[in-house]
């Protein structure tokens, strides 16, 4: 078993102004969330490998002065994977993943909406 964890607190404000009138001052940055946060469980047994992960990224401005905010979200993904097979000299991953489970509506860019859950099947063949 394994747990993997990561906080980022990033404080980015406008500091001078480029007119009077700008009242962007002192607020945060379009698009940069002051809170994130990921988390990482993962089980591996042999060649099988199994992974649960969260991401947790807060709320941000749309605008440089912060009249347009966008809502935190907070996404999980799970995922296993096996590595044991081989074709002669060729090794192969096999690994199945589910991204955004329980089906989150959430916008990462304001009105572009990201996907809803996604399933990815992966084979690598490695010569």
């Amino acid at each position: 078993w394994a747990l993997s964890t990561s906080y980022i607190y990033t404080q980015a404000v406008t500091l001078n102004t480029v007119s009077g009138t700008d009242t962007s001052v002192g607020k945060q940055l379009p698009y940069t969330p002051l809170h994130q946060a990921n988390g990482k469980l993962q089980f591996q047994k042999n060649d099988l490998r199994w992974f649960f992960t969260s991401v947790f990224v807060g709320k941000r401005s749309v605008t440089a002065n912060a009249a347009r905010e966008m809502a935190a979200y907070q996404i999980f993904n799970t995922g296993l994977s096996y590595q044991g097979f081989s074709f002669g000299k060729a090794k192969t991953y096999l690994g199945f993943q589910i991204n955004n489970l329980f089906n989150k509506e959430y916008q990462v860019l304001y009105l572009r909406p990201m996907p809803g859950r996604a399933y990815h099947l992966n084979l690598t063949i490695q010569l």
